[in-house]
C-alpha cells in the first residue's frame, strides 16, 4: 500500500487544437501576451501541422489563464532551458502538446508533463529513437537491444517510455539540453504516473508519486467568464 503522504496531486487539464479554433480571436485577448505572439508566428509558417501547434499553443496560454490566473507575460519566468513557472512560485506547472491536444499540469512538487499519440504502428526510427533517449548503444544497421525490444513491445508501451523520458527532463527543467549519460542518473530520483485521453499517452514525473486527476478545461465556460457574459468565479 502506497502511504498518502508518499503521493504528489496533479491536476492535468486537456483542451484541443478543434475548440481552441473556434474562438481563437476571443482567446487570444485574453491570454498572457508570449502565447498570443507564439500562435501567431506559428499560423505564419502556413500548414496543417503549424496550425495544430499555434492553436495548441494557445490552448497552454488559455489554461494557464484560467487554472492559474496568467494572463501577463510577468506573471512567468523561465530557467535557462525555457521551463516556465509562475513568479508567485506555487502551485508549480508544466505544458505539453502534441498532434492537436494541449496539456497542462499543475501541482505543490516540482512537475514534468509530456503527451504523446499512440502510434498505430512502431517504426524502426522509433524504437532506435527511444533507444538513444535511454542510453542502448547500437550500431547504424544492428538490430535493436532485446531488452529495448521489450520496452517497446507495443505501440502503448513505446509511448510510456517515451513520455517518461520526456516528463522527468521536464521536471528537471533542462529537456534534451543534457545527454543520456547526465540525464539517466537522474531519472532515479522521480517518480511517474500515466492518463489516456483518447489514443494519447499523459505522463507526469514528480519527486513523489503522482495521482493525476485528469479533466477536460471548458474552454466555452472560461470565455464567458471573463467576458463577463456568466458569472461562475474564474482567475
Amino acid at each position: 500500500m502506497i502511504c498518502l503522504e508518499t503521493l504528489c496531486a496533479v491536476d492535468v487539464c486537456v483542451c484541443t487544437a478543434q475548440d481552441v479554433h473556434e474562438n481563437y480571436s476571443a482567446y487570444s485577448e485574453h491570454v498572457a501576451p508570449r502565447f498570443a505572439s507564439r500562435a501567431e508566428k506559428l499560423m505564419a509558417q502556413g500548414g496543417h501541422t503549424s496550425e495544430k501547434k499555434a492553436l495548441c499553443e494557445l490552448g497552454c496560454g488559455v489554461m494557464l489563464a484560467g487554472l492559474a490566473g496568467v494572463r501577463q507575460d510577468f506573471q512567468l519566468v523561465y530557467n535557462p532551458y525555457g521551463k516556465p513557472e509562475l513568479a508567485k512560485g506555487k502551485p508549480h506547472i508544466s505544458l505539453s502538446h502534441t498532434d492537436g491536444l494541449a496539456v497542462c499540469a499543475l501541482a505543490q512538487q516540482v512537475v514534468g508533463v509530456d503527451a504523446e499519440v499512440i502510434p498505430a504502428a512502431l517504426s524502426r526510427y522509433q524504437i532506435l529513437a527511444l533507444g538513444r533517449a535511454l542510453g542502448f548503444p547500437h550500431e547504424r544497421w544492428a538490430e535493436p537491444a532485446p531488452e529495448l525490444m521489450e520496452r517497446a513491445k507495443t505501440p502503448e508501451a513505446w509511448a510510456r517510455e517515451w513520455t517518461r523520458v520526456e516528463a522527468v527532463l521536464k521536471a528537471i527543467g533542462t529537456g534534451f539540453s543534457l545527454g543520456p549519460n547526465q540525464y539517466l542518473p537522474l531519472m532515479k530520483q522521480w517518480r511517474c504516473a500515466w492518463a489516456r485521453c483518447g489514443d494519447t499517452i499523459i505522463c507526469c514525473a514528480t519527486q513523489a508519486t503522482p495521482h493525476i486527476a485528469l479533466a477536460t478545461f471548458d474552454l466555452g465556460g472560461w470565455l464567458e467568464c471573463v467576458e463577463g457574459t456568466s458569472h461562475p468565479p474564474c482567475s
